[in-house]
Order: structure tokens, then sequence, then C-alpha cells
């Protein structure tokens, strides 16, 4: 299910996010899939934290690869 999920989380995000915004997220494959569902526009103000802490050791999905990806 995750396309699925991925895809709706980005059309979802795309048209609530604005100018202003602060937006705390989380991280796991299904967050970083969503990512290229997402429409890349400028915005001003903007802030996206991750939720998580980093990690300690190496793992497939960083906590903050999301945050730093979802904001750009």
């Amino acid at each position: 299910p995750i396309p699925a999920i991925s895809a709706a989380t980005g059309d979802y995000l795309s048209g609530v996010v604005a100018n202003g915004m602060r937006i705390g997220v989380g991280w796991g494959r299904t967050l970083l899939s969503t990512l290229s569902y997402l429409e890349a526009r400028a915005l001003e103000d903007f802030t996206v934290i991750s939720l998580l802490g980093g990690i300690s050791q190496p793992r497939r999905f960083n906590p903050a690869e999301f945050a730093w990806q979802f904001a750009q």
C-alpha cells in the first residue's frame, strides 16, 4: 500500500502547505516515497522540523533525511 499512501499524502501536503507554516515530520520509507508526489514551489518563512532525533548507528532511512528533502 506504500505507493497509494505516498501519492495521497503528497497530494494532500501539496494542497495545504503555505507561507509561514512550520511542519513537524517523522520519517520512514512511506514518507520518503511521498517526496516524489509533492508539488515543488517556493514558500516564504516555511520551516520543517524533524520530530525524531538523530541516529546512533547507520540505518537505511535516516530520520533527518526526509526533513531535509521535504524542506527542499
